[in-house]
């Protein structure tokens, strides 16, 4: 009988033993997926984040651009204002020209 005791606890033991030693190792595979996972985590982060920073620095060059064009059209505006005044004058000072040499030309006969 003690043996069979003995053998039951022998049993008991082996099957708790590499029972153990099995779900240490589980925890071990779980524990380095954890930390896998954890990196991979902090690498995703960091990325939004630059992502985040370049999103940010393309929007502010996208305003200044967007000055930059307001600013130009404003200038090309007063460049066409001055170009359809100078053209005025051209026209005026051409009208008078011609009513000069009309004179001269009346004045002569």
């Amino acid at each position: 009988m003690n043996f069979r005791v003995l053998s039951r606890v022998s049993r008991a033991f082996a099957w708790s033993f590499c029972h153990k030693h099995s779900l240490k190792c589980h925890f071990v595979e779980q524990n380095h997926y954890v930390q896998q996972m954890s990196v991979q985590n902090t690498s995703v982060i960091c990325d939004r984040l630059a992502s985040a920073k370049q999103l940010e620095s393309l929007q502010l060059q996208l305003h200044v651009i967007a000055e930059q064009r307001d600013n130009a059209l404003l200038q090309l505006s007063s460049a066409q204002e001055t170009i359809s005044s100078y053209a005025s004058s051209l026209s005026n000072l051409q009208m008078v020209l011609e009513q000069f040499q009309a004179g001269e030309i009346a004045h002569l006969q």
